[in-house]
C-alpha cells in the first residue's frame, strides 16, 4: 500500500468535529517539495502524527469560526483560509508568494510584511510534514500544516 494513500486516509478517518477536506497527500508534498527545490532545499517527506495533529487544529479554528490562531505547539505551523475551495498548490502556493517580500541576499522579510509562511515551507532543518483542513461554517475552508523540525528562529535563515 502507499504510504502517502494511508496517511491520507488515517488524516481523514481520525479525530471527530467539522467535516475534513479530501485532498491528496501526495499532491501537498509535491506542492511544498516544488517550492523547496526551487530553492535548493531538500524535500520533505510526509508524517502521520503531523497530518493528525494538523486536522486537529484545523477541526478545532472550523469550530471557533475559522479565525487563523496559532496552536502554538510544539511544532512548527502555517495555517491558510479560502472563502472558498483551495487545491493543495493553492494553498503552498499562497504561502511562496511571500518570496516577493523576501530579500534573499540578506534573508530579511520587508517591513510591515509577512515572509514566515515562505521561510517555513522552506526551512532546511525541515525534514517532515503533515497537513489538514477542515470545512467551516461559511463554506470556506482552514487549512493548517505542521512542521518538524519546526523553523522561523529569530537570527537563523532558513537555508
Amino acid at each position: 500500500m502507499n504510504f502517502a494513500r494511508t496517511l491520507s486516509a488515517f488524516a481523514l478517518l481520525s479525530g471527530c468535529g467539522a467535516e475534513a477536506v479530501e485532498f491528496a497527500v501526495d499532491d501537498m508534498l509535491a506542492a511544498h517539495n516544488a517550492v523547496r527545490l526551487e530553492y535548493g532545499v531538500a524535500a520533505l517527506s510526509a508524517d502521520v502524527v503531523l497530518a493528525d495533529t494538523a486536522l486537529e487544529w484545523s477541526r478545532q479554528l472550523s469550530a471557533d469560526g475559522c479565525d487563523l490562531v496559532h496552536s502554538e505547539g510544539e511544532y512548527g505551523e502555517n495555517l491558510y483560509w479560502t472563502s472558498a475551495t483551495a487545491t493543495p498548490e493553492e494553498v503552498v502556493t499562497a504561502w511562496a508568494s511571500e518570496v516577493a517580500d523576501y530579500d534573499l541576499g540578506t534573508h530579511t522579510c520587508a517591513e510591515g510584511a509577512v515572509c514566515g509562511h515562505f521561510t517555513q515551507v522552506v526551512w532546511a532543518n525541515t525534514t517532515t510534514v503533515g497537513c489538514g483542513s477542515a470545512v467551516c461554517a461559511d463554506g470556506g475552508e482552514v487549512w493548517t500544516c505542521e512542521y518538524d523540525p519546526p523553523g522561523n528562529y529569530v537570527g537563523e535563515t532558513p537555508f
